[in-house]
């Protein structure tokens, strides 16, 4: 079975668990800054599909409020998992982009890397 066969045959809970756990053990490894965060972007791609949060039939202030943090957590979350598989020789630039505030998104560090 190859590789996209084996995805599809794991069940919701295996494949939630498989792409966290990616999102680990992915790093640079030498190669390029922009196929690490491709792969890294097709993880979170991934985890998205999977957890797909309810529809609202109502937007409040509060929920409008509350969803925005919720994103700017997982924009977080994001960030730091991608900084802290970069290779070493870009500790330099992981400092000064973490120093920023309020944090860039992930696109905007690759770019700056």
């Amino acid at each position: 079975m190859d590789a996209v066969g084996k995805e599809f045959s794991l069940s919701d809970g295996s494949r939630k668990y498989k792409l966290n756990k990616d999102t680990y053990e992915i790093s640079q490894s030498g190669g390029s800054v922009g196929e690490y965060y491709t792969k890294m972007k097709c993880v979170w791609e991934g985890l998205d599909n999977l957890n797909v949060l309810p529809v609202l039939s109502v937007m409040t202030p509060e929920i409008s409020t509350f969803l925005t943090a919720l994103n700017k957590q997982k924009e977080e979350q994001r960030l730091f998992q991608f900084m802290n598989g970069l290779d070493e020789c870009y500790s330099h630039q992981r400092s000064q982009i973490l120093m920023i505030v309020p944090l860039p998104n992930v696109e905007n560090a690759c770019s700056m890397i």
